[in-house]
């Protein structure tokens, strides 16, 4: 099997490394090997294929996820030696797991209010992807819908625990997931869940004070 090439998408996040997978797969004739969670919050989307396929998949990846998420680096091995084949191809019958810790421990949607409050941010630790081809797409969907849940479920109990005002200084202020989780919090009815997902910071900040506004009349 020598000869083929190794892709590898280093991204900021979960969904860009969601998005860097799908975006490669629709590109060009490649596999998904893995997603692995290095350090930090980057993540490795790795793929294989013809050395052409994984160099134009790998293309569209980065500009894919640059609208949504950040590239933190990427390369194309070419015509990869016949034992680093073996060894990467190692990885591609192990189950995937996804792994949700607070303070080492597993996040569980049912716990008490006061306890996701006082718990430090959930890591989600992708351990291993299993080789797919066609079920890739909708695994990732269903994977992006079930941490979606989990994160409305915290943020509903934050909200349960306190509801402040911002000012439209410290709404321009936050990046763009705290706006995202802001808009959710405040049940905008502007934009659906779908939309605030992937909404760029400028529109969200125009629809969170536009709430804040209205509200006051």
């Amino acid at each position: 099997m020598g000869g083929k090439a190794l892709g590898l998408i280093e991204v900021n996040g979960l969904v860009g490394a969601i998005e860097a997978a799908d975006s490669a797969l629709k590109a060009a004739d490649v596999k998904l090997l893995g997603v692995e969670k290095i350090s930090s919050g980057l993540t490795t989307v790795k793929i294989i294929g013809d050395v052409a396929a994984v160099q134009e998949a790998v293309a569209v990846a980065k500009v894919a996820v640059s609208k949504i998420s950040s590239i933190f680096s990427s390369t194309v091995i070419s015509r990869m030696d016949n034992q680093t084949e073996a060894m990467i191809l190692n990885f591609k019958n192990k189950t995937k797991e996804i792994e949700l810790n607070v303070n080492s421990e597993t996040l569980n949607c049912s716990e008490k209010t006061e306890e996701v409050i006082n718990s430090d941010i959930a890591e989600i630790n992708i351990l291993e992807v299993t080789e797919v081809t066609n079920p890739v797409k909708i695994e990732d969907e269903i994977l992006i819908e079930k941490v979606d849940k989990c994160e409305e479920k915290i943020e509903e109990k934050i909200e349960l625990k306190e509801k402040k005002v911002y000012t439209i200084i410290e709404i321009k202020a936050m990046n763009v997931e705290e706006l995202r989780r802001l808009a959710r919090q405040l049940k905008i009815t502007e934009m659906n869940n779908k939309q605030i997902k992937f909404a760029k910071k400028d529109r969200l900040i125009e629809v969170i004070d536009k709430h804040y506004r209205e509200g006051d009349k």
